[in-house]
Parts: C-alpha cells; structure tokens; sequence
C-alpha cells in the first residue's frame, strides 16, 4: 500500500511540476525576445510533462503484466500439486486395494 501512495504521489508532483512550471519576471513588459524563449520553454515543459506521463504509465502497464504473470505462475503451481496429490492418492487406493485381495490360506 505504501509503494503505491508513494508511487501515485510522485506521479502527481512530477506532473503537476512540469506543467505548471513558467518563469518568474518582476516586470510586465517583457521584450519581444524573451516571449520567443517563453514560447519553446512552454513547449519544452510541455514535451517533457508529456514524456513524464509516458514513462510513469509505462511503468504501470509493466507492474500490472508482472503481477499478471505471477498470480498465473503460482495458478499453474498450484494446479499441477494439486494433480500430483490426485495421482498419489490413487496410488495410494491402488495399492490398499491389491492388499486388500491377499488373503493368506489358513494352516492346517
């Protein structure tokens, strides 16, 4: 449960950081060359909010098939004792059963 608070807060900090990330000015009237920097640092940060997002939910998917792989792993293991219990304990009646069949002759 921590791992995935911790997981889901960091996804929302990265996010929201990338995002909302400008620069600060003390003046209102910027020159024209710094709008032009605004514009790609906006781009940049949008771009790399974008790559952010991707990453994360790549990591997501690859849990989610990881988790999927295990609990069918342990299905299967599960399954195949199962069997192997079966087949002993017909082994065990097959066995209990030729035994049961022998009845010595009585001494005269």
């Amino acid at each position: 449960m921590t791992k995935a608070l911790t997981s889901t807060v960091l996804a929302l900090s990265l996010t929201l950081t990338s995002i909302g990330a400008t620069p600060a000015f003390a003046n209102h009237d910027r020159p024209a060359a710094s709008q032009s920097k605004r514009g790609n640092n906006e781009l940049g940060g949008l771009i790399a909010g974008a790559l952010t997002l991707f990453i994360l939910g790549s990591a997501i998917e690859n849990k989610k098939k990881e988790k999927a792989k295990a609990s069918a792993t342990a299905k299967a293991r599960a399954k195949a004792k199962a069997r192997a219990e079966e087949i002993e304990r017909a082994r065990v009646r097959k066995n209990a059963r030729k035994h049961e069949r022998y009845v010595p002759y009585p001494k005269k």
